[in-house]
């Protein structure tokens, strides 16, 4: 694998650094393109709701619902697409969006909303 030693012209400081064996699990060769990986990660999560229970009163406890969903599905489903537009229309504000093959006509406004 092998190194080098950089040195400074101006006060002869040096730092050995070794070459890159590229190994995705080597934590050396790796750590910068996978902390630039999490935080583009980071942008992208979608809110989401746990449908099955909630915290009690004093934040200690998770309380089973009788049933399956905490809410009905019918508002969880509308409080889902309302989150999930809102973040879409952020993105495609923001010039995050890419559209492709068929879907190419989406990036003029007039059709995205």
């Amino acid at each position: 694998m092998g190194g080098h030693i950089s040195e400074c012209s101006k006060c002869d400081y040096k730092d050995q650094s070794y070459n890159s064996c590229r190994n995705r699990h080597c934590l050396k060769c790796q750590f910068n393109k996978k902390e630039k990986w999490v935080q583009r990660r980071v942008e992208e999560l979608i809110p989401v709701v746990i449908p099955s229970g909630g915290i009690n009163e004093e934040k200690k406890t998770w309380i089973k619902t009788k049933k399956k969903f905490l809410l009905p599905i019918r508002v969880l489903s509308l409080v889902f697409r309302g989150k999930h537009l809102s973040f879409l229309e952020k993105e495609y504000q923001n010039g995050n969006l890419e559209f492709h093959g068929r879907c190419e006509y989406l990036k003029e406004e007039k059709h995205f909303k």
